[in-house]
């Protein structure tokens, strides 16, 4: 068995007021997320398949499984459940017969507005904590480091945008 030579440095005190700083942000933003999906009963996987849907339109089950970094039977069985609602519609690709294409439906995007509503309230309850000048460094930065995390992840792409108008 082979011994890594590589020497763990701690953090510095900066760097671990950082890491703290994003495990509290991420913790607090979390569960005020999972609040929101209680009350409309949905779990936090649905809600991501859905979000997925709304940004881009008709995805199929393996794009959602890399996306969400879950396996294809857990996208299935999500999908499963979401389509019984009545929130999330499949149909056969044009171009490949064998492939499923998934799309949101009314009264999915209903659902979502409907929690977007409500994040968006928080997010401008958090927004108006930092000035203008210092919230347009925070996003950048935030953005950054969200590319960095996911850089495959599809409902990222609209940071760019995000970015360029902060």
């Amino acid at each position: 068995m082979a011994v890594s030579t590589r020497v763990f440095s701690p953090l510095s005190d900066e760097d671990r007021r950082f890491w703290e700083a994003l495990r509290g942000t991420s913790r607090g933003l979390g569960r005020l997320l999972q609040q929101d999906l209680r009350r409309v009963r949905l779990t936090a996987p649905q809600y991501w398949v859905l979000h997925c849907l709304k940004l881009h339109h008709q995805v199929h089950s393996g794009k959602l499984s890399r996306w969400l970094d879950v396996t294809l039977p857990t996208v299935s069985g999500v999908v499963d459940h979401l389509e019984k609602l009545g929130y999330v519609n499949r149909s056969p690709s044009p171009s490949d017969r064998r492939r499923i294409l998934l799309t949101l439906t009314p009264k999915g995007n209903r659902l979502l507005r409907q929690l977007e509503r409500n994040q968006e309230r928080f997010g401008k309850n958090l927004a108006q904590l930092l000035p203008g000048r210092e919230r347009a460094v925070v996003t950048r930065a935030l953005i950054r480091l969200s590319e960095h995390l996911t850089p495959e992840h599809g409902p990222c792409t609209d940071c760019g945008q995000l970015a360029a108008s902060s």
